[in-house]
Parts: C-alpha cells; structure tokens; sequence
C-alpha cells in the first residue's frame, strides 16, 4: 500500500506570497488558483477598492506546507501533495509594508468566516516577515447576521 505522507516532510519556507503567486492586476484570466466565480468577486473588488495595490498575489500558501522528496517517483502523489494539501488564500494584496488577506465568495456564509479567520491566525504564526494588517470577506451576498459577527471579531466584510 502507498503511504504519501512518506514522500514529504514539514516545511515553512513557501508560506506566503512569493514571486510564483504575484500576478498581474491587469491580468484577471491569469490569476491563478482562483475559480471564475473567486475571479469576478475579486475584480469587483479591486473595482471598488479604489486604490491600486503595489502588489497582488493570489492562491497564497499558508500553514505548515509540505516538501516533496526528490526520491518520490509517483506523479500522483506528487501532484496530491503539492497541489492539494496546503491551505491557500485567495488573494494578498500589498499597500506598502502592509499585506491585506482577501477571501472571495459568492455567499459569505458562516464556513467564510471560519476560514478566513484559520488563514489570519497561519499568516499571523508563519508569515512573520510580512505584516497583515486586514483580513477580508469579499462577496457577492451576505447574511447580515454573518456579517455583523465577522466585523465583530475583526474582519472586514464588502459585499460587491
């Protein structure tokens, strides 16, 4: 029987953005990592936001990531591992010194809101050299009661 986790060890040094998730604002096609529906919220926003970002990055590995060996021979299990382990952050957008965390949905449902906070706490205990300073629920449609929670617990919610 295979054993994937076998082929891989712990490793802090992906989590973040970095150059192989900057992406061009200009670019909306190319933003890797993003389902159309995350792509559409995201450009919304941006839209909205009114200010231009020096930076953006998107499907941002966060957490404790995974190393793949070099000895590990199986496509597959390569693929699942890299591909599929990590947790990712829609969108980082830099202002200067500071980074913003921009999760994009449709519905901000309570789920939303558990996951944005998860990836607030990984970047806030592993991306220590880059300071976030908002963390962000950009959505088509939310539950006002939803949204009354998130801000309560220091999130921003813009419904778009």
């Amino acid at each position: 029987m295979n054993e994937p986790w076998r082929a891989m060890s712990m490793c802090r040094d992906f989590c973040g953005p970095w150059n192989g998730t900057r992406r061009e604002l200009s670019s909306p096609r190319g933003w890797d990592g993003l389902s159309g529906d995350e792509r559409d919220v995201l450009v919304r926003f941006l839209r909205e936001l009114g200010e231009v970002p020096d930076e953006l990055h998107t499907h941002v590995p966060v957490g404790l990531l995974p190393e793949v060996f070099e000895t590990e021979e199986d496509p597959a299990i390569r693929f699942c591992i890299i591909g599929r382990w990590p947790f990712r952050i829609d969108a980082c957008l830099r202002f200067g010194d500071e980074w913003w965390l921009v999760e994009c949905k449709q519905d901000a449902g309570h789920a939303c809101i558990g996951q944005a906070l998860f990836y607030w706490f990984l970047w806030c205990r592993d991306v220590i050299a880059k300071r976030a300073t908002r963390s962000v629920v950009a959505c088509k449609r939310c539950d006002p009661q939803v949204g009354n929670f998130a801000r309560r617990v220091g999130l921003d919610v813009v419904v778009v």
